[in-house]
């Protein structure tokens, strides 16, 4: 068996799949159903038997709107270790806005429960959800844990409806799979795009490790719904006998009994639906990549503008007297510390913007922060430290709060034909440390969309109390950016304000180490979905 090495010790780790979903939730809306999604959080450093630590928020669940017994797609992730206790906080909500504040949605309920628990119990786990003063409010979540097997395929399902008339579905149908859970429930896997017009045809990539966990026996189960606004979705047909068409090799083939190239199930009279094409190809892991060769480059960029306050008054961001670090310091390490373990000349480029800078105080969008033009490169973490407050006592924060012209920038290393040209490229990660809303937000989306199909990852980390608002539509986890009917690649933005990881003030280890986990964990999908897109595998001996 493989990592099987008798008369040896290891650490019991493994992957954990978290699937969620909600039942019965409370109806915080008047005219329509709750739109409800969850929150996730870890307390971190949990020791054995401790029931102390800060609660880390790992990620969310996508919105699901009009609905009050939701199944959520999106998994989580987690590492679970055997001998540590995980602590789980779930926390439902009613989206109200598009903020990622969470004050500005109703609160739904809350629950915790130990991963272990959930390991233990392979049917999943029901809690009620409870206010926060502990009372038993209205409605359940069920979590359920399954250890996630690696698989290094991906999937790309193409469907088609035939016989769709208007009349028939006026508001537009989409295609939902599901996958069996040993006891004999489904859960959501993957949903189509609501489609609202001909030609119907979905397609549905989607890796292995997420579509069957890597069991190509899995049965699974296709539904074909039309789609409702009240959220009230009707099933026009569902195919349930697909135990074994994963394992088939490139496009189907002839098989009895499986769903199959070509093969189409009825609807009703006039409709039928037909898996047109499944083709299966490889998509190889971060770790292969790195293993294979692959250079991360980190560079960094400074907000350096007049909003930030002047850095000789305690109230200002930049202001670090008493020995306190500022909030850049502690981004810059959080990051940092982390990151540099993976770029090998340890040289990182560090960049400002909005100042006023030397000889003459002419207004500048982008400047090394060694004033060194030729050479803007500092050597590790330290140095990206000694750039940023060297830089300060030199220039005049002024502003305004541009930032295309760095991405255009590491856009252009990152492009660099030589870079390009190799089996597999260098990848570019970009940090941006900011306190305000963006001035030249339409240019900024235009050079993230122009530049979205290059081995190029941007991270921006907003410090200081700010609305951050503006910065969810560069961070499009639930819809690719666009911008002038010209949509991105893929995403390739990443966004965190400061603030929401901690008290940083009391407990800065904690901060840093929940910035990084933050800012960081879609890097590697990032790195992985651009290699996949373009082609690239790492060389046979990795």
């Amino acid at each position: 068996m493989p990592g099987f090495s008798p008369g040896t010790a290891s650490a019991g780790n493994s992957k954990i799949e978290l699937s969620l979903e909600c039942n019965g939730l409370f109806d915080a809306d008047v005219f329509s159903k709750s739109d409800p999604f969850v929150v996730v959080y870890m307390r971190a450093g949990s020791g054995s038997g401790s029931t102390s630590g800060r609660w880390t928020e790992i990620g969310r669940t996508e919105i699901i709107m009009n609905n009050l017994n939701p199944k959520f797609s999106k998994k989580f992730d987690i590492d679970y270790a055997f001998e540590v206790v995980q602590t789980l906080k779930f926390e439902v909500y009613d989206m109200d806005e598009a903020s990622s504040n969470l004050a500005k949605h109703d609160f739904l309920g809350e629950c915790q429960v130990n991963l272990g628990e959930l390991v233990c119990d392979p049917n999943g786990l029901k809690l009620p959800l409870k206010t926060r003063d502990g009372s038993i409010f209205q409605g359940h979540l069920k979590a359920r844990a399954e250890e996630l097997l690696k698989s290094r395929e991906f999937f790309k399902l193409r469907f088609a409806a035939n016989g769709v008339s208007k009349s028939l579905f006026g508001s537009g149908f989409f295609f939902q799979i599901e996958r069996a859970n040993e006891d004999g429930s489904f859960g959501v896997v993957t949903r189509s795009k609501v489609m609202t017009g001909s030609p119907y045809v979905w397609s549905l990539p989607i890796s292995g490790e997420k579509l069957c966990n890597g069991d190509l026996s899995r049965t699974l189960r296709i539904g074909f719904w039309k789609y409702k606004s009240n959220g009230s979705h009707k099933m026009q047909g569902m195919y349930t006998n697909c135990r074994h068409f994963l394992s088939m090799k490139g496009s189907f083939e002839t098989a009895a009994n499986d769903i199959q190239q070509g093969q189409f199930w009825k609807i009703d009279k006039k409709v039928s639906i037909t898996l047109i094409k499944k083709d299966v190809e490889t998509k190889y892991t971060f770790v292969d990549f790195l293993q294979g060769g692959m250079e991360m480059n980190f560079v960094v960029s400074i907000d350096y503008t007049g909003s930030n306050g002047d850095p000789r008054d305690s109230r200002s961001l930049h202001y670090s007297g008493a020995n306190q670090p500022t909030q850049y310091h502690k981004a810059i390490v959080g990051v940092g510390e982390v990151i540099k373990d993976y770029d090998t000349d340890k040289l990182f480029p560090v960049f400002g913007f909005g100042a006023k800078i030397p000889p003459n105080g002419a207004v500048s969008h982008m400047f090394p922060c060694n004033f060194n033009p030729g050479n803007p490169f500092m050597n590790g973490v330290d140095g990206i430290l000694q750039a940023y407050y060297g830089c300060l006592p030199q220039i005049q924060l002024y502003g305004p709060t541009n930032f295309a012209p760095t991405i255009l920038e590491v856009a252009r290393m990152a492009k660099d034909p030589e870079n390009l040209s190799k089996p597999v490229p260098d990848y570019f990660v970009l940090m941006i440390i900011t306190d305000g809303v963006i001035t030249d937000m339409q240019a900024t989306k235009r050079a993230i969309i122009d530049n979205s199909n290059l081995p190029f990852s941007i991270i921006i980390v907003g410090v200081g109390n700010a609305d951050f608002d503006g910065m969810e539509e560069l961070d499009s986890d639930d819809q690719l950016l666009s911008l002038d009917g010209v949509t991105a690649a893929r995403d390739i933005v990443q966004f965190v304000p400061f603030r929401e990881c901690s008290d940083f003030a009391a407990d800065t280890i904690n901060a840093k180490t929940s910035l990084a986990m933050q800012v960081l964990a879609e890097v590697p999908e990032q790195v992985t979905s651009y290699m996949f897109n373009n082609k690239k595998a790492p060389p046979p001996a990795y």
